[in-house]
């Protein structure tokens, strides 16, 4: 009986889904779950993807358990509900999206504000691809009361993921999280209709301008007195941060060669970095070699003091580390 009621259940939604789902890939994948009718859809569909510390991530797919424009736009829909229930300004609270290089990224930031503007939220949306780090600064100079970043930084090519940024320009955590995740209502989705043309007057498109005084602000923390004969070797993750990468460091005075390559795992073997403390960033400086978010003094200290080690390394991304901030959160 309790089957047939979950399977009754999930026919519903997922009707609803169908019917209000702009992409032509997921509403052939939800017919055939329909079609179907099988544990498949009953899993699909009577649950959602979690939300919680920091935002969402999971497979691209049809349904409130996967990634796509349906699901974005039920999320959107919360952030923007919990945005003015908490707003004491006289305007409408703004909103910096950004967005990676990943498939349909950039759909579901326009997605985003278009829901946004629905509500009467401000929004400014980047004109292409950029690394997370550029969100979470523009959202704190342009004194945003929260930055959405579509990507799911180091995960499979497979996956998309939504992370969320309050007023601080860290990620959210709790009570943030549970509140937005408290709004989210799979079961009754937006339909169409309901959401603002790409047109409308609070969609604000920004220009290369938030990028570029990224670069400046990055580039100006670098003390003219620094060593600038480093070697840094970098993978941007779906090539989003490449170019303004670059672009710092060049700014910052550093001659820089870029090398294509997709070894990066025997890269760091080369280097001494055993697979148990490898990350995502490797630096070379002299004979050391730094692995992972390790603060820039610590890497100071080192240098300075220069101990008989190999390196320094943080394996993984702890929570805390430079570039995985979270409020108060230490792993």
């Amino acid at each position: 009986m309790r089957k047939e009621v979950d399977l009754d259940e999930a026919l519903e939604i997922a009707n609803k889904w169908l019917i209000n789902d702009p992409d032509q890939t997921t509403k052939v994948e939800t017919e055939k779950l329909i079609s179907d009718g099988d544990i498949q859809l009953i899993q699909r569909f009577t649950n959602c993807l979690v939300f919680g510390t920091a935002g969402m991530r999971g497979v691209r797919g049809a349904g409130p358990m996967r990634m796509n424009r349906v699901m974005v736009r039920v999320v959107a829909t919360a952030i923007a509900q919990e945005l003015l229930s908490d707003n004491e300004r006289d305007e409408p609270p703004l909103v910096v999206v950004g967005y990676d290089a990943r498939h349909k990224s950039q759909i579901f930031a326009q997605d985003t504000v278009r829901v946004l503007a629905a509500h009467g939220v401000r929004s400014s949306i980047f004109p292409r691809p950029a690394p997370t780090p550029v969100l979470a600064y523009t959202s704190l100079s342009k004194k945003a009361k929260a930055g959405i970043m579509v990507t799911a930084s180091h995960n499979p090519a497979e996956d998309s993921g939504y992370k969320v940024y309050w007023e601080d320009g860290a990620q959210i955590v709790s009570p943030i999280d549970l509140k937005i995740a408290q709004r989210i209502d799979f079961k009754n989705p937006p339909s169409e209709e309901a959401l603002a043309d790409y047109e409308d007057a609070n969609i604000l498109k920004d220009d290369n301008g938030s990028i570029q005084k990224y670069v400046d602000f990055a580039s100006s923390s670098v003390s003219p007195e620094s060593k600038r004969e480093i070697k840094q070797i970098y993978t941007p993750l779906h090539g989003v941060g490449k170019e303004v990468f670059v672009d710092v460091f060049q700014k910052a005075g550093f001659e820089v060669e870029v090398h294509d390559t997709n070894q990066m795992a025997l890269i760091k073997a080369d280097a001494g970095v055993p697979l148990q403390l490898q990350s995502c960033h490797t630096t070379l400086i002299g004979d050391y070699v730094f692995e992972g978010h390790i603060p820039a003094d610590v890497i100071a200290r080192f240098l300075d003091e220069k101990p008989n080690a190999k390196g320094l390394a943080v394996p993984g991304m702890p929570i805390g580390s430079p570039g995985m901030e979270m409020g108060d959160r230490v792993d």
